[in-house]
């Protein structure tokens, strides 16, 4: 068993748009007798290009329906800031739009209720943190747009201006209590979010509460196995300097935006590998 990782899908309403045919590949590579239908596959935000393109959270869900077909409930998606918005800023009305067009991948299923960690469930009734426990690897999947679109400490809660993220402190807090429990021991963590979890300076494309994430991280007790990310579409391994923060592996996915030679990237990731050299494959499609 391994996790696929993908991201920044960007598909549209168009199905003939080149970000939409570009995913029918990878699908069609995905479904090959190559990977297994044991994998999991993680898709760290931004699978629409935007939420203001009528149909595309449609289109995208039944496009990710395919990968369902094999893959199952192992399939799952944290948002990013084109699923509630797009490049230049988000809107809090989509919010409910996307929990009901992808509710099949936003479903926890884990040996620790949500009450154990969890003291509401946000805004929205946000599903998030999603904790889905597969075989030995428990997945925990956050919104690094919730705090950024629902914080009422701004004069305008309901919209924010460009790509920056926030969780605030309901999923930190969240994040902080799963990391402590002893029902977590023996499982592999993999964290998944949209936002790089260690950029919080880059006006308008930061990530707002990325010291207080990494501090939750860095002072948990327990490695982190693999944190999960995209949004710059850069497709770089920042494994290095997430080792000072107890992370064992920190990959940010290519995107189909922005593929080079009509290509994306993707990594397939064995977190029980014994060498990490050994446990990433980059594989082109």
């Amino acid at each position: 068993m391994a996790i696929i990782h993908l991201s920044d899908l960007h598909l549209r309403s168009d199905s003939g748009a080149e970000t939409n045919r570009r995913f029918d590949r990878l699908c069609d590579r995905l479904l090959s007798d190559e990977f297994s239908a044991e994998d999991i596959v993680a898709i760290t935000g931004d699978l629409i290009d935007s939420a203001w393109d009528d149909g595309s959270m449609r289109v995208a869900a039944s496009a990710i329906g395919r990968l369902r077909g094999k893959f199952g409930g192992r399939i799952v998606i944290a948002p990013g800031n084109h699923d509630y918005g797009n490049g230049l800023g988000g809107d809090s009305r989509f919010i409910e739009q996307f929990f009901s067009a992808f509710a099949l991948y936003l479903c926890s299923d884990s040996p620790i209720p949500r009450h154990d960690y969890l003291a509401d469930a946000g805004p929205f009734a946000s599903p998030f943190p999603v904790v889905r426990q597969i075989g030995d690897t428990l997945l925990i999947a956050l919104d690094s747009m919730e705090e950024e679109l629902c914080s009422v400490s701004r004069p305008d809660p309901g919209f924010n201006f460009g790509a920056e993220g926030e969780l605030g402190k309901r999923q930190l807090r969240a994040l902080q209590r799963l990391l402590a429990d002893p029902r977590v021991n023996g499982s592999k963590v993999v964290v998944c979010l949209h936002h790089h979890p260690f950029r919080n300076m880059l006006i308008a494309n930061r990530f707002r509460d990325a010291e207080q994430f990494c501090a939750v991280l860095r002072n948990s007790g327990r490695r982190i196995d693999a944190l999960l990310f995209g949004h710059n579409h850069h497709f770089q391994d920042v494994s290095d300097e997430a080792a000072k923060h107890a992370v064992r592996l920190a990959l940010e996915g290519d995107s189909l935006k922005d593929a080079r030679d009509d290509k994306c990237s993707f990594r397939r990731i064995d977190l029980f590998a014994i060498e990490p050299a050994y446990c990433i494959k980059r594989i082109e499609a």
